[in-house]
C-alpha cells in the first residue's frame, strides 16, 4: 500500500461519464482518492454519502478534488452519483489498475476485492495521509479533512 511520502504513479480510470482520468502526478490541488468495494450497498452508500455531507469543507474550505475509486463500470457510477447527489467524481477501475497502484487490496491482497481505504495527496502528487478500514463510515472523511487541515493551517474548518 502506499505510504505517506511516497509518489502517486501515474494511473488511468475512467469517470462515470466514461471520461479518462489520471490521479497520480502533480495536481493543481490536494485530492483525497478514496477506495469502496461497491456502489450501492450499504456500508458503500454510507460512506459515499459522508463524503458528499463533507464536500463544503472538502473543496470549499480546502480546495481539494475528491475521487471515489470502485471496480464498478461507469454506467453503475453514474446512476449512484446521480440516485445520493453525489458531488465528486466516481472512477472505474474495472481492471484492478488503480487498486493495484494504490495497494489498496482487501489485506494486502490475500483477498481479492478493494478495501476500503482513503489517501491525501498533497499538489505535488505526494502521499499526506492514509486510512484503511475505520470503523465508523465518515471516520475516512474526519481523517481527511484532519490531514489538509495539516497541509493548510491557516484554512478555517467550518
Amino acid at each position: 500500500m502506499l505510504q505517506v511520502g511516497q509518489k502517486v504513479p501515474h494511473v488511468t480510470g475512467l469517470l462515470e461519464d466514461g471520461l479518462p482520468i489520471e490521479l497520480g502526478g502533480p495536481s493543481s490541488a490536494p485530492r483525497v482518492v478514496y477506495f469502496y468495494p461497491k456502489a450501492f450497498t450499504p456500508g458503500c452508500t454510507k460512506e459515499a454519502c459522508s463524503f458528499r455531507d463533507a464536500h463544503e469543507e472538502l473543496v470549499g474550505v480546502h480546495g481539494a478534488q475528491v475521487y471515489a475509486v470502485s471496480g464498478d463500470d461507469p454506467e453503475t457510477l453514474a446512476r449512484f452519483r446521480a440516485r445520493y447527489q453525489l458531488p465528486f467524481r466516481l472512477v472505474s477501475d474495472t481492471d484492478g489498475s488503480i487498486v493495484r497502484a494504490f495497494g489498496a487490496r482487501l489485506f494486502g491482497g490475500l483477498l481479492p476485492g478493494i478495501s476500503r481505504a482513503t489517501f491525501v495527496i498533497d499538489a505535488s502528487g505526494t502521499v499526506r495521509g492514509v486510512f484503511v478500514r475505520q470503523v465508523s463510515w465518515d471516520g475516512h472523511v474526519k481523517a481527511a479533512l484532519k490531514a489538509l487541515q495539516a497541509l493548510d493551517p491557516a484554512a478555517k474548518p467550518l
